[in-house]
């Protein structure tokens, strides 16, 4: 679901259970997009997923191929709420398709990812995700949490800049005109980024704070 009222945005592991952080403080009624990914972060970082997504260990709160993140008492449409083996499944493949595209983005500039000086993510999914839980899961390079900036609505205010600003306006227009377009829909490159282990959920653990805790917590 979108990020607003009802959305969990952020799962934590505490005490053998599961605790929600929900927009606007009441019942859960879904996952939106950080919420997805703060999902299998903590699921991967307490080593109940394996790096290619499958359920390694149980909990009280895994069924099968299921994890129970809220039951239908402590939900807002009186319906369990469940993470499924498929929906970790479509996390990688979209995971997958992003990480390629910015690898490839990399390799058109000639840059590694050390030389990025800044990563911008905008929208609801940049103001409520988790910085270190993408970086976890390898969406974004190996790059230090502190380049990351969470940017929010970008496309209003970059609307209302141009809207009030004929020197912002062309700027816009001169900053458009000057960024080449990599042709990255060739299959002889983007096809075999996502088939050579691209959806893989890798826990980069090497930053100081983070690590693959033990069960239980």
């Amino acid at each position: 679901m979108r990020a607003g009222p009802g959305a969990v945005f952020r799962v934590h592991i505490r005490n053998e259970a599961l605790d929600l952080d929900v927009m606007g403080g009441g019942p859960a009624a879904g996952l939106c997009g950080s919420g997805l990914f703060s999902a299998v972060a903590a699921l991967r970082r307490y080593g109940f997923l394996d790096e290619m997504g499958r359920f390694s260990r149980t909990a009280p709160f895994i069924d099968g191929q299921n994890v129970l993140l809220a039951p239908a008492a402590h939900t807002a449409h009186g319906r369990d709420m469940i993470l499924s083996r498929r929906d970790i499944g479509e996390l990688q493949l979209a995971k997958a398709a992003i990480r390629t595209g910015i690898d490839l983005l990399l390799a058109e500039a000639g840059i590694s990812p050390r030389q990025i000086d800044a990563v911008l993510i905008a929208g609801a999914f940049g103001t409520a995700v988790a910085p270190q839980d993408i970086l976890d899961l390898g969406l974004l390079p190996d790059i230090a949490p502190a380049k990351i900036r969470q940017v929010g609505n970008a496309s209003l205010a970059g609307a209302i800049r141009a809207l009030l600003s004929l020197e912002e306006r062309r700027n816009m227009d001169a900053l458009a005109g000057a960024a080449p377009v990599p042709r990255a829909g060739r299959p002889s490159q983007f096809r075999p980024g996502i088939c050579a282990g691209d959806r893989s959920l890798p826990l980069i653990h090497h930053f100081p704070r983070i690590g693959i805790f033990t069960w239980p917590p």
